[in-house]
């Protein structure tokens, strides 16, 4: 017979039938008997079948399979979300500041009308850790303005040709703390 002979019989047959009348391939039995795997005495080991599963494929050794797991990255550690900058991020977040704002009103009007001594004390001291990271957000942007105008120094005396005085961290603080007592002053808070 011709091979497309051949093939057209395996078409009207099917492949299985094909093989086993055709080239008389003897299709083996997929699943035993319980007794095949049997010991004949109970003090002996028990035999095991040499068939074994067959190994996961490892596609990170193929170059040409993509990998279904997608790559994750953390943008606060990657270079491809760029460099963070907090004066743009505060300003661009200002409206969560505006939040925490009205939050905190409304848990000081909760505050008032609460009964509960358990309640109030929990309120109390969110209320209060509230005022406190507003108050260091202040002091740490007081520190800010304060080395821009140290850098807006240095700036100028190079431009001038003189050498950049460099102010040490004491100096720093100093300056820091007149810059409070001016606020204080403004705020008619200095006999406080």
């Amino acid at each position: 017979m011709s091979m497309e002979e051949l093939l057209k019989l395996q078409e009207k047959l099917g492949t299985k039938a094909f093989n086993s009348k055709i080239l008389k391939e003897e299709s083996r039995p997929r699943v035993r008997d319980p007794d095949y795997y049997r010991r004949s005495n109970k003090n002996r080991p028990s035999e095991m079948p040499l068939m074994r599963k067959r190994a996961p494929r490892m596609r990170f050794l193929d170059p040409h399979q993509k990998t279904k797991r997608a790559m994750k990255r953390d943008p606060r550690f990657d270079d491809l979300s760029g460099r963070l900058n907090m004066e743009e991020w505060q300003h661009k977040y200002q409206f969560i500041s505006n939040i925490r704002q009205n939050e905190k009103e409304v848990l000081k009007k909760e505050l008032k009308k609460e009964d509960n001594e358990d309640m109030r004390t929990r309120i109390k001291s969110i209320v209060q850790r509230m005022e406190n990271q507003e108050r260091q957000k202040k002091f740490e942007q007081k520190q800010k303005d304060v080395e821009k105008e140290i850098r807006q120094e240095q700036m100028e005396a190079l431009k001038q040709g003189k050498k950049p005085k460099f102010v040490s961290n004491r100096e720093k603080n100093l300056r820091v703390r007149a810059k409070h007592f001016e606020t204080l002053k403004q705020e008619n808070r200095v006999d406080k």
